[in-house]
């Protein structure tokens, strides 16, 4: 009984430690292919990811005090939601295109920020491992 428990809490770590990536690749391919007019309604039904779904997985990661690293994608994520939302409801006066190059530059952005944590973190490890 104890090791099922301990199993199923360890799934679940796993899936709220890598679900983030998944939803950051998910907006990442859903702008991708709605740039270039193709809408797939299974993929939207399978993956439908709302701003619920972010506000959970993001109160998840803080709760279990998760690193910078595995949150990026859902600020990437919910940064994302925001601009269709807006454009939803205000029509942003931008090509499919344009658009598609806002969302790969924001991708782009927060690609360097993750680099940049993940490098910083681990030279901090590397220091703290030296002065001993």
């Amino acid at each position: 009984m104890k090791m099922e428990r301990k199993l199923k809490r360890k799934i679940c770590l796993i899936f709220i430690k890598y679900s983030p990536w998944v939803i950051g690749l998910y907006y990442l391919v859903l702008s991708i292919l709605s740039c270039y007019g193709i809408n797939l309604f299974i993929f939207n039904e399978i993956f439908g990811i709302t701003a619920i779904t972010i506000l959970l997985v993001t109160c998840l990661s803080l709760i279990l005090e998760f690193c910078i690293w595995h949150r990026l994608p859902l600020y990437y994520s919910s940064l994302i939601e925001i601009i269709n939302g807006i454009d939803y409801y205000l029509t942003i006066p931008l090509s499919n295109k344009f658009m598609l190059i806002i969302y790969l530059i924001i991708f782009g952005i927060f690609i360097l920020i993750g680099a940049y944590t993940k490098n910083k973190n681990n030279v901090k490890r590397k220091r703290s491992n030296t002065s001993i």
